[in-house]
């Protein structure tokens, strides 16, 4: 199995907060894996652990990881241009997925090295019985997957 690249120029850092029930989580950082599936062009990873190179390098490792770390993670899918898709959450008690209009990204810049921004939910949103505000700056290395 081939090794993920991370490629130079991005730190793979993030800087925010989720807070879901007045709980604040600190996300320090950040991977961007391609995916070309329909409109999906990129995931973006933020979490509140730093993830293995076996992690960065097959997904099934990385769910796994993810798993027996109990790493806190959203997971943003974004289109074409940039465009942010929805949201994916594991952040006990909130899990699950989220697509809505106060769902913002900012100042987005996607090279082959690199994907810089900032993603944001507009004020505290409900989802279920949970409520949820995050803001996340980010400097994440573009992975390639090599195993999906």
């Amino acid at each position: 199995m081939a090794v993920a690249a991370l490629h130079a120029g991005a730190q793979n850092t993030a800087q925010g907060t989720i807070t879901v029930n007045g709980k604040k989580t600190e996300l320090k950082h950040a991977y961007a894996f391609p995916i070309q599936s329909g409109s999906l062009k990129m995931r973006l990873l933020v979490s509140d652990q730093p993830l293995s190179t076996k992690a960065l390098a097959d997904h099934i490792a990385r769910i796994l990881e993810l798993r027996a770390n109990k790493v806190q993670t959203l997971v943003f899918s974004f289109g074409d241009k940039n465009q942010l898709l929805g949201v994916q959450f594991a952040v006990p008690p909130l899990e699950g997925s989220w697509s809505h209009g106060d769902l913002k990204s900012e100042g987005t810049n996607l090279t082959d090295k690199a994907f810089k921004g900032r993603v944001y939910a507009v004020g505290t949103q409900p989802f279920l019985k949970e409520t949820f505000a995050f803001d996340v700056r980010f400097d994440a290395g573009v992975f390639a997957a090599t195993k999906y």
